[in-house]
């Protein structure tokens, strides 16, 4: 099993969730969405998330870099390239068979 903070995976889904419900008043509307809750300052959830994914894409990056001998100096740039790469790789088909079915989705949708 994966070394995981549990800390900040809670967090993340913490900020994730506010991030979501201050959405949610621009789809249900303002009169709704304050009778359940008041999330005004939901904005500054979007900050912390990207600082505790900031984070932990730097502590990636630098477990990458030393996994193999910590004595070994090796190229950050590179390093980081090749995690990036792998980010990318792995996210991008969930992008695309996301952005499809949003997109027939709204194909479907009478005008």
């Amino acid at each position: 099993m994966k070394n995981r903070n549990s800390f900040l995976d809670l967090l993340k889904f913490i900020f994730a969730l506010v991030i979501v419900l201050y959405h949610s008043r621009i789809m249900f509307g303002e009169s709704l969405a304050n009778e359940w809750f008041s999330f005004h300052g939901g904005y500054l959830a979007t900050e912390f998330f990207f600082i505790v994914s900031g984070y932990l894409f730097a502590a990636s990056v630098m477990k990458i870099r030393y996994r193999a001998d910590p004595a070994v100096h090796l190229n950050l740039w590179n390093d980081t390239y090749s995690f990036m790469k792998k980010k990318v790789l792995y996210l991008f088909p969930n992008v695309f068979i996301a952005s499809s079915r949003a997109l027939s989705a709204e194909s479907s949708v009478e005008r």
